[in-house]
């Protein structure tokens, strides 16, 4: 799962398609619990929840907002989700349910708590704002805990379980008032992204647009070492960075079809790495990486993209995975060879580097070997 840390035991794992059927029955589970609240949870099933997992990737995509679900230690417990995401304005809006064997723990308070520093600091937001029904004492407790200011009540905005329109009342903290609170500028994750954890201190953080600038100088820091074998690299700028990230790295993820994220040591972008040329009807896709110089030879992307390999085949679903290489770059072919994929051929001058054409060795592994592999 793409995880974003909040505390030794809490994470929220974006929610993506296969997470459906889990997910429904996380709200099957509570579904007396939750009826209560929302108008959706009485007929909630997997179709609806999918439904909700495109949704959120979608806002993902678009950089507008995402949905996750709260995990404790791994378990499921609830869900997080941001109604929208205005960057510029700098606000968003958050909410939330648990469920109800989890509840008085003060897991959401936590939750939230770590996920302030991810807006304020992380994501360089002005505001943030919850929209909670007066009538529920425990989600409305959650705001006036953190120090949020009560705004206003809205009159009958919203449908209730009862089918009557109730009111909303809003929350609000600007990023000043959460300072003054004893707000740590330097509290929360590193990098303040969704990513998989390869351990060791390596993190694969989807890319996201405020990701643009240090992606871009990373490259141009190492475009002479790296254009030989990556012509894209030539005349990268931080708007073509930009643009990669939105069409490609976003949009790619929010499809399905699926992701680029940066590699990051010890809270620095070293890299990045992603699965690419994916065949949904096959389940198959490419894996492509590159890291700067100063962390090669030390077994970072053979652990990334270990990682990799472990997520497309273990929670995805993929059967088969490639990783095509220059036949000339043996630092990069070295890559497939120490994690046992096999050698199916090479392409003849069917790779263009920019300045001619050259051969390819494919490398593949099946879902079948990676999991027979010791």
């Amino acid at each position: 799962m793409f995880l974003l840390p909040l505390d030794d035991d809490l994470s929220l794992a974006i929610r993506e398609r296969h997470h459906s059927k889990a997910f429904a029955a996380l709200i099957d589970a509570n579904r007396a619990h939750l009826s209560r609240w929302f108008t959706w949870a009485p007929g909630a099933d997997e179709t609806t929840a999918l439904a909700w997992a495109e949704g959120g990737l979608d806002q993902f995509g678009r950089g507008d907002g995402w949905q996750a679900t709260l995990l404790e230690r791994g378990d499921a417990v609830g869900s997080v989700g941001l109604h929208y995401l205005d960057r510029a304005r700098g606000v968003t809006e958050i909410g939330y349910w648990l469920a109800e064997g989890a509840e008085g723990r003060g897991l959401m308070t936590r939750a939230l708590q770590a996920l302030l520093p991810y807006f304020f600091v992380g994501h360089g937001l002005n505001k943030v704002v919850i929209g909670v029904s007066p009538e529920n004492l425990r989600s409305a407790a959650l705001p006036e805990r953190l120090g949020f200011v009560r705004e206003g009540r809205i009159r009958a905005v919203h449908a209730t379980p009862s089918g009557r329109h109730g009111d909303l009342v809003f929350y609000g903290l600007l990023r000043e008032e959460w300072l003054a609170l004893g707000g740590d500028e330097g509290a929360g994750p590193v990098p303040a992204r969704f990513a998989l954890d390869a351990g060791q201190g390596i993190r694969l953080a989807l890319l996201e647009e405020i990701d643009a600038e240090s992606l871009a100088a990373l490259v141009r820091d190492e475009a002479e070492r790296l254009t030989p074998w990556f012509p894209w690299v030539e005349g990268t700028s931080t708007e073509s960075i930009r643009g990669f990230i939105a069409e490609r790295a976003l949009g790619s993820f929010a499809a399905g079809t699926g992701f680029e994220a940066g590699i990051w040591l010890d809270g620095r972008l070293a890299g990045a790495v992603g699965v690419h040329n994916v065949d949904v009807r096959a389940a198959k896709g490419e894996i492509g990486y590159w890291i700067a110089r100063e962390h090669e030879g030390l077994g970072v992307v053979s652990k990334a993209v270990r990682r990799v390999v472990r997520y497309q085949f273990e929670e995805v679903g993929f059967r088969k995975l490639e990783i095509r290489a220059d036949a000339a770059n043996g630092r990069s072919r070295a890559i497939p060879e120490r994690l046992g994929f096999t050698i199916e051929g090479t392409l003849r001058k069917a790779l263009w580097n920019g300045r001619e054409s050259v051969d390819q060795v494919v490398y593949g592994l099946l879902r079948e070997e990676w999991a027979e592999a010791p």
